[in-house]
């Protein structure tokens, strides 16, 4: 009885909506949700102008992927990619992408490897090829296809590519 009462007083009270996304966004780096009155709100995003940049991560080994939402982040040691457009995986044994049932895990197999080189094509592509010989080709297909932050620090300039 006093169940089927408290579902009685549940569906009386109004129902409240924490939709706030006007005053709120994700950090594009460490993925959490912040406020504008936020610091990290006010971070500066320069546009990249210089590919080479990217090559602050050769020799450092892929640290962490996460997974947020509609993205990801690839860590190297500090430095960190966060992609909105979703790396294919190529080897000599062919070509995963996010549509493949094993995509994820096979990103995540890549954790520890070490960057050898770094490959940027005008504006249509980098890739990163890892010490066991498997590419992360990332498509510049966007004109918002990731941020760069090459010091990884939270406080630092993004650079947008």
């Amino acid at each position: 009885m006093q169940l089927i009462a408290a579902i009685a007083t549940a569906r009386q009270r109004p129902r409240v909506s924490y939709n706030n996304a006007q005053s709120q966004k994700v950090d594009p780096v460490t993925g959490h949700t912040i406020s504008n009155a936020h610091p990290a709100a006010q971070r500066s995003v320069e546009t990249m102008s210089d590919p080479g940049m990217f090559a602050r991560i050769i020799g450092n080994q892929l640290s962490s992927v996460e997974f947020v939402h509609d993205y990801v982040q690839l860590r190297f040691d500090g430095p960190c990619l966060t992609l909105f457009v979703w790396p294919v995986l190529s080897s000599k044994d062919g070509r995963i992408t996010i549509t493949d049932h094993c995509y994820r895990d096979r990103l995540c197999s890549h954790i520890g490897k070490n960057v050898l080189d770094i490959d940027c094509f005008e504006a249509k592509y980098v890739k990163i090829l890892l010490s066991d010989e498997i590419e992360f080709e990332i498509l510049l297909s966007k004109p918002e296809s990731g941020y760069f932050n090459p010091s990884g620090d939270p406080s630092d300039a993004l650079l947008e590519f």
